[in-house]
């Protein structure tokens, strides 16, 4: 039995866990058939210079921040969502890798997940990249090819964890599940 998923996705700076900050997370914990959603999200500060092609894809705004919440405040929100869940969203060990480093760096304990295994939506759909149903395995083209639409576009962490979800779901439910 896997038990409740948590999908979390979020938007950075940069792409180095080491040098770049989280700017924004979106979280969403499920069960394993990617039902019974509890979404949340939040904008972090951050002092990190932006790369100029992070502000691009995420659609950055400074007045979008305005309101934004210290990283701690949003690890602290966080860590209840993650608590025994399996971490789950397309290539999830980018989002896994800057929420260790976020919650050392913050000095509060990384939750205890349900599996150290991270469930990939690349990895489940390496079959329609075989197949060719699939040119690559980004979650826009995945989409496509089972018939959904894309991902929103600026990319923002809810909606991508909210696509992550959707395209689980159409896997599944491909598979019978």
């Amino acid at each position: 039995m896997i038990g409740d998923l948590i999908w979390i996705d979020l938007e950075t700076t940069g792409l180095s866990p080491a040098h770049d900050e989280i700017i924004e997370v979106g979280a969403i914990r499920t069960d394993a058939h990617g039902a019974h959603p509890v979404e949340r999200d939040w904008r972090v500060q951050f002092t990190a210079p932006i790369h100029p092609r992070a502000a691009e894809v995420n659609g950055y705004e400074s007045a979008d921040w305005r309101d934004a919440l210290p990283l701690p405040t949003v690890l602290k929100h966080l860590s209840p969502l993650m608590a025994d869940a399996k971490f789950a969203n397309q290539n999830p060990s980018f989002d896994e890798r800057f929420l260790r480093a976020g919650f050392e760096k913050c000095g509060i304990k990384y939750p205890r997940m349900a599996s150290y295994h991270l469930l990939d939506i690349a990895s489940l759909a390496h079959p329609l990249v075989v197949t060719g149903e699939a040119a690559n395995a980004k979650l826009d083209t995945i989409a496509r090819a089972l018939g959904l639409e894309p991902e929103e576009k600026p990319h923002r962490a809810l909606a991508g964890a909210r696509k992550a979800v959707e395209v689980y779901r159409a896997l599944l439910k491909r598979e019978g599940v």
